[in-house]
């Protein structure tokens, strides 16, 4: 009795990948245990005009980059005094318009960062 229901069972489950496009084996290790396995002519179905499916949404638009080398923060307004890395600075002596360092000769400007442009990796040259 019991080896006629795991066989018809067997037998189901082939007839079902048949109906889905799967292919069944024997599972060599595992007596009387089928293994499905998709093809690659099986996807599933797609109805894009049922009611209630969801359509796609469409890709952002990038940001417009000004020119081949734009500045992040270009056009932001100058820091605050009330800012906490101004009010330290200040602390340690530095004035607006100096350089940074004991002997004032360091940077006067903001390390600047520029936007990569889309797709250009890491250590490739800029297109000018």
């Amino acid at each position: 009795m019991h080896v006629n229901r795991a066989r018809i069972e067997r037998e189901l489950v082939y007839q079902w990948a048949s109906l889905y496009s799967l292919q069944c084996q024997a599972d060599p290790v595992h007596r009387g245990r089928v293994l499905l396995c998709k093809t690659s002519r099986f996807s599933p179905p797609r109805h894009p005009n049922r009611p209630g499916a969801e359509s796609k949404r469409p890709r952002k638009t990038p940001p417009q980059i000004d020119g081949p080398h734009s500045t992040v923060g270009g056009e932001a307004d100058p820091i605050p005094p009330s800012n906490i890395g101004n009010q330290m600075l200040r602390v340690m002596g530095w004035t607006p318009g100096s350089g940074l360092g004991t002997d004032r000769s360091g940077i006067k400007d903001p390390v600047r960062a520029y936007l990569r442009p889309k797709g250009l990796g890491l250590g490739h040259p800029w297109p000018s």
